[in-house]
């Protein structure tokens, strides 16, 4: 699934995500934060992977870098991925 994820976030997300080194960092957090526990679980997975990929897109295409995951509470800090934020919308201009 963070492949997925990978393939389907913006182009300039995944550039300055790559040019800081937090990819994957990214994906693992807005995995994480984005789905729900119950859809994890090994027996749930197949019968929530629709409902996971559709949840994902629809938070990838709110084109709010920020409401993807839960950025107070990752190892990087607020102010991290606050500046990251900055540098994608920077980017779209």
């Amino acid at each position: 699934m963070k492949e997925f994820i990978v393939a389907k976030i913006p182009v300039n997300w995944e550039d300055i995500l790559r040019k800081k080194k937090k990819l994957t960092v990214f994906a693992n957090y807005f995995y994480r934060d984005a789905i729900p526990e119950k859809w994890k679980c090994r027996e749930n997975r197949v019968r929530f992977s629709k409902n996971t990929k559709t949840r994902l897109i629809t938070l990838i295409n709110l084109n709010n870098f920020l409401a993807c995951f839960n950025y107070h509470n990752t190892k990087e800090g607020k102010d991290f991925w606050i500046e990251v934020n900055k540098e994608i919308i920077k980017s779209k201009k």
